[in-house]
C-alpha cells in the first residue's frame, strides 16, 4: 500500500464463522504518486483497511452510526471485489463452510479474475495456489522462482 504509513489496518484477517483473509502484492502497472494521493483525496480506502472493512464494518450504517459487520462468507467476497482503492494485489479467503475458498486478483477498481475451488475446470479443484503473478499468464523469465 503506497500509503500506509498513514493509516492503521491490517494484512491478514480472520473474523470466526465468516472468513479468513490474507493479501499478497500483485504486480499491475505503475501508479504514480500524484495518483495515490488524488485517491486518497477522495477518500478512496486504503489497502491496508480493506479487511478491516470486510470483516468489521461491511455495508449500511446502523442506527447507532456503527457499520454493520459482514455475516457470510458471500458478503465478505462482494466486499473484497468490489472496493476501489488504490493498488492492485491478491487476496487469498476462506470461509467456514465448504467450498469457501476463493482467490481474487484485484485491480484498483473491481476484480480482474477470480479463482474457486471446483471451478477451474468444470470439475472439482483440490487447491487454489497463488504467487505473485496471475495464473492465466506465463510468470516473467526475469523472476526464476
Amino acid at each position: 500500500d503506497w500509503y500506509t504509513s498513514l493509516t492503521a489496518g491490517f494484512m491478514t484477517g480472520v473474523r470466526k464463522g465468516v472468513a479468513a483473509l490474507e493479501e499478497n502484492w500483485r504486480f499491475t502497472k505503475a501508479i504514480s504518486v500524484e495518483d495515490v494521493v488524488r485517491a486518497a483525496e477522495r477518500g478512496v480506502l486504503p489497502q491496508i483497511w480493506l479487511f478491516r472493512s470486510a470483516l468489521v464494518g461491511l455495508g449500511q450504517q446502523n442506527e447507532e452510526m456503527k457499520f454493520s459487520p459482514a455475516d457470510n462468507f458471500h458478503a465478505v467476497l462482494r466486499r473484497i471485489e468490489q472496493t476501489e482503492f488504490a493498488a492492485g494485489m491478491y487476496v487469498i479467503a476462506s470461509g467456514g463452510e465448504k467450498g469457501d475458498v476463493a482467490d481474487i486478483a484485484r485491480l484498483q477498481v473491481g476484480a480482474d479474475g477470480i479463482s474457486r475451488l471446483g471451478n477451474e475446470t468444470g470439475g472439482m479443484a483440490w487447491f487454489i495456489a497463488q504467487t505473485n503473478y496471475d495464473v492465466w499468464r506465463k510468470d516473467p523469465s526475469s523472476d526464476p522462482r
